[in-house]
């Protein structure tokens, strides 16, 4: 017997998607390996197996900002957190939601080839994770790497995303996943915090707010990620921080745009396809482009307790 996945709201807990894939014009979302997918055929046997390759991902800031072209991705003055700032982080919640600020600040710098900015912010993730007893995630001295790369963009930008799966790789492999959801909270609302302030002028044809509607699915992975350690005094604040994007999210309309499908790429990734296109109205972005200033404004000023 076949399952519908569309039909089966159920599935969407168990199945969360192993990447955030792209979005296309049509709402169908896409990944870069189009060309090698083949499309998975869901059966009663197959769900259990399913559950155990997949596992919650949502992207890391680099990724996010991928998906606003480099024409579309500028630099704006006071838009990423003050480096000066990390001195006044003395408690874990805040220097590990400060870690994942600076971990997008990191990726928006390093894509738009601030180098000499991109030390600064290389230099402020380090430090944090010094203070949370993490910076053995590094494999080797990764400011004198940045240093000797400052002039070659790719280099920095690969610097950048293996000091970020490094600093998640050794919080997975160390039983801090705590530390790990409100770095990622906090990396996520800033990367939106900077996405947001990219639209000028709310259209409906803007792909950058089509991206950013997009999010809803990259903020319900990472809110049952986190909500799993709920218990945790620090996860809890976080948690309250996404509850009210999720509230925003919520009531966005979902438009049908065909049937769902679910595939799996060579490299064993699985990629969902069709379902609904998310629509969201100007007053719709407004509200939460003001709830992720006030949230990120609250976490960056220090103002959690």
């Amino acid at each position: 017997m076949k399952i519908k996945v569309q039909t089966i709201k159920v599935l969407s807990l168990i199945i969360v998607i192993s990447v955030f894939v792209k979005c296309s014009p049509d709402g169908s979302k896409s990944s870069d390996n189009d060309s090698d997918n083949k499309e998975l055929i869901i059966e009663n046997e197959d769900i259990g197996q399913l559950y155990n390759e997949t596992y919650f991902r949502f992207p890391s800031p680099e990724e996010i900002f991928n998906f606003i072209s480099k024409t579309q991705l500028i630099y704006k003055e006071g838009l990423v957190n003050p480096n000066r700032n990390k001195d006044k982080y003395i408690n874990t919640l805040s220097q590990s939601l400060n870690l994942g600020i600076y971990s997008s600040d990191l990726a928006y710098l390093t894509l738009l080839e601030k180098h000499n900015e991109s030390l600064d912010y290389f230099e402020a993730t380090y430090y944090l994770s010094e203070k949370l007893r993490i910076s053995s995630a590094f494999n080797e001295p990764i400011i004198e790497r940045v240093k000797k790369n400052l002039d070659n963009v790719d280099s920095l930008i690969r610097i950048s995303n293996d000091a970020y799966k490094e600093i998640v790789d050794y919080l997975t492999n160390n039983n801090k996943e705590k530390t790990l959801a409100l770095m990622s909270i906090g990396g996520f609302i800033e990367s939106m915090h900077i996405a947001v302030n990219m639209v000028e002028k709310y259209n409906d044809d803007n792909p950058i707010i089509q991206s950013i509607a997009d999010q809803k699915f990259a903020l319900e992975n990472l809110y049952l990620f986190a909500k799993q350690y709920k218990d945790d005094e620090n996860v809890s604040v976080a948690l309250e921080l996404l509850y009210q994007l999720k509230t925003v999210y919520n009531e966005i309309e979902e438009v049908n745009v065909g049937k769902t499908k679910l595939e799996k790429t060579k490299d064993n990734k699985l990629v969902l396809s069709g379902g609904v296109k998310l629509k969201m109205s100007s007053k719709q972005f407004s509200k939460l482009k003001e709830i992720i200033t006030q949230t990120r404004n609250k976490i960056v000023n220090n103002q959690l307790n």
